[in-house]
């Protein structure tokens, strides 16, 4: 028995109408009343919430140890308590001051593995608190220890645990908005050496939680069919917070407390070989469109095309199984399944459109979602110690509903193990309480609620006026991050970063799409989406897109999507210069020679500007050598030598707007003849010091 009288079995779930475990298989011969049990659990709770409020701080954390000591321990009957003690070194990463530390902690942990992934193991351990007066064993946390199966190198634990922490610190970023309805957060990780053993074998430690688990979404687009809101809305968060510099995927756990999450970065530095950098972005907006909550915090939708979205939102969800858990009670047959035997089937469109109610935006500016210091369900902070009660008890709280909520029934909704091959874990299903608005501590919720608001997000628990911080949401649109840069006026090399990362995006999404991707291998490619990818990525100045479109309208060979063309036209052909240009601008060697060379010889129905070309041709010669060498190695560019005869034939003749200079023709002559000498072409090279004495002796005619 607990403490007050109450059993273990009841502490399980304690709110009507969630049942005991001792009668969750036994009919109640009178449905209209609620059994005995269930009303003195109801009682009890009601009872223990209101001695909770308002008690200080220490009361509360005995409380909450009270409570943790009453629940039932999953791995009571294991044996773990009489297995040896073991010292082990444990090493902890903090990921604001990126710094790691080391001390030694004792545990138990059993030598046969219990579950595994694709490419780890997982063995249960017990660690002694380091609050522990007595080596209580009975009552020491539960943890899952993480081996990979195959050889590992050191480094590769340490990237493991600095990807975990510093994704918890991005949860702490998405918390911080006032609109967010639920948190969530990361299991605090680290590792521990055995360093008695032979090869001082590490292993990778975090709490073990009992519930559902459930992978939300992959670092390769994947997404559940549960489609839940919360997860993909963070994913995208990560990106637009981040200045699009990272996004966190691979988002998986219980409810919403995640593990084994991984980043995609721009640079593709650190966070192992899992990081797919541009690719692994571009491969999470392919599947991605938004939801309301999106919305509500300002998040915008990704650029795709009219299939891509239809696509998207026409993703049908079915839950075929014989019963629905949800909460707590079964849904039979006969209420969740059709005629045909599946569960009623919903498409995203039509989610949307039950979702799209009128609602006065404006009486929802001033509402806030209020909920006590710790919510059930809040996230352990960053700096909490790891051997807090926090982490294993469950402390109670209230919660006021949001006053104007629009809810998402989810009785239909299953946990789905299916979809891309990635590791599976064997947890038991959890129970929760009906006693609040958060419902998150169960994986399948009654209802997925959500406010929708326009409230402005608080940074660091301040306004941005006292902050003196800006809360930036960098666009997920080409369109939308350009309108953003007009209207803040002054732009910074952060912002347009923020807009080239746009662009490599696309160019990537047009790719994936010509390479049939995401196509059967029956079904064709669809051109228009990647002509679509591959215009956005234009919009946004990306130079092979721009160079490419160039070459695509100007009718010439390109390396790349030889499946898209376009009419021969004055029109088109007008639109080619406009990317010639456009890439040129961008200082791309290839596209500045081939302008060029059609300002020069009056290509495309043009009339010679041999002014303009004298300019790019300069910018040419004053080339230094880009970082985007993908650009640079699309198209060959004539030697320096001979760009520089050229150009010294432009001012010796002079005309179509271009001055006449004779000593400037000589001088540039005279350069061609000394790069042509040192590139081996001796008898260019004299035709060229030739030139430059006919040049000279031209002066007195200028």
């Amino acid at each position: 028995m607990a403490e007050g009288g109450i059993s273990k079995s009841e502490l399980v779930c304690r709110d009507p109408p969630c049942r005991t475990q001792s009668e969750s298989d036994t009919p109640n011969p009178n449905p209209t009343s609620r059994p005995a049990m269930a009303r003195l659990s109801s009682y009890t709770f009601s009872h223990e919430k209101k001695l909770f409020q308002g008690r200080n701080t220490k009361k509360q954390w005995m409380f909450a140890v009270k409570k943790t000591r009453a629940l039932v321990d999953p791995w009571g009957e294991m044996g773990i308590d009489s297995l040896p003690e073991q010292v082990v070194t444990r090493h902890m990463y903090n990921p604001r001051t990126r710094k790691w530390k080391s001390d030694e902690i004792v545990v138990k942990m059993q030598t046969e593995s219990f579950a595994h992934g694709a490419m780890r193991e997982c063995f249960r351990m017990k660690k002694l608190s380091k609050f522990s007066q007595h080596p209580d064993w009975l009552n020491a946390s539960n943890y899952v220890a993480k081996r990979y199966m195959k050889e590992a190198s050191r480094e590769t634990y340490f990237e493991d645990v600095k990807l975990q922490m510093d994704s918890k610190l991005w949860g702490e970023e998405y918390n911080k908005l006032e609109v967010v309805p639920k948190k969530v957060d990361f299991f605090q990780t680290y590792i521990i050496e055995f360093k008695g053993q032979e090869g001082s074998p590490l292993h990778g430690v975090e709490h073990f939680i009992e519930g559902g688990y459930v992978k939300y979404n992959s670092n390769s687009g994947f997404v559940s069919d549960l489609n839940r809101l919360t997860p993909q809305t963070f994913s995208h968060f990560t990106f637009e917070r981040s200045d699009h510099q990272l996004i966190v995927v691979d988002i998986q756990g219980v409810g919403d407390l995640y593990t084994d999450p991984q980043m995609h970065t721009v640079d593709q530095k650190d966070y192992g070989e899992a990081n797919l950098g541009v690719r692994g972005m571009a491969l999470f907006f392919s599947s991605h469109v938004c939801s309301p909550l999106c919305q509500a915090l300002g998040l915008t939708q990704f650029d795709l095309n009219v299939k891509e979205m239809d696509n998207l939102r026409s993703k049908r969800w079915n839950f075929s199984t014989p019963a629905t858990k949800i909460v707590d009670r079964e849904v039979p047959d006969s209420e969740a399944k059709t005629k045909e035997g599946h569960l009623p089937r919903e498409t995203v469109e039509e989610a949307f459109h039950r979702l799209s109610v009128s609602i006065n935006v404006e009486n929802l500016k001033n509402t806030k979602t209020k909920t006590t210091e710790m919510a059930p369900e809040s996230p352990l902070p960053l700096d909490s110690p790891l051997d807090s009660p926090l982490v294993t008890g469950t402390l109670l709280s209230t919660v006021e509903p949001h006053p104007l909520m629009i809810t998402l029934p989810s009785a239909r909704i299953q946990e789905i193990r299916g979809g891309e091959s990635f590791p599976m874990r064997s947890r038991s299903d959890s129970q929760c309480s009906n006693d609040s608005i958060d419902y998150d501590s169960c994986l399948i919720n009654d209802l997925e609620t959500y406010p929708i608001s326009q409230e402005e997000a608080v940074f660091e628990g301040r306004s941005k006026e006292e902050s003196g911080a800006e809360n930036i949401l960098h666009s997920s649109s080409a369109e939308g991050e350009r309108t953003r840069l007009r209207e803040e006026g002054a732009v910074s090399s952060t912002e347009t970063d923020a807009l080239k990362i746009l662009g490599i995006i696309h160019l990537d999404l047009a790719r994936l799409h010509e390479s049939g991707r995401f196509v059967s291998d029956l079904s064709p490619v669809d051109q228009n989406a990647v002509q679509f990818h591959l215009e956005r990525a234009a919009k946004c100045g990306n130079v092979v897109a721009l160079y490419t479109l160039a070459h695509i309208h100007l009718q010439h060979p390109h390396q790349e999507f030889q499946d898209i063309s376009v009419e021969a036209t004055p029109e088109n052909e007008a639109v080619g210069m406009e990317h010639l240009l456009a890439a040129a601008k961008r200082n791309l060697k290839p596209a500045m020679f081939e302008l060029a060379k059609a300002l020069d010889t009056g290509l495309y129905a043009r009339d010679p500007n041999w002014s303009e070309a004298a300019l790019w041709y300069h910018k040419v010669l004053e080339y230094e050598l880009a970082s985007d060498s993908e650009a640079e190695s699309m198209s060959t560019v004539d030697p320096d030598y001979l760009v520089q005869a050229r150009l010294a034939g432009l001012y010796r003749t002079g005309g179509n707007g271009l001055t006449k200079h004779s000593q400037k023709s000589g001088d540039l002559y005279t350069e061609a003849a000394e790069a042509a000498m040192s590139a081996m072409k001796g008898k260019l090279s004299t035709k060229y010091f030739m030139l430059a004495e006919e040049a000279w002796g031209e002066m007195d005619n200028d």
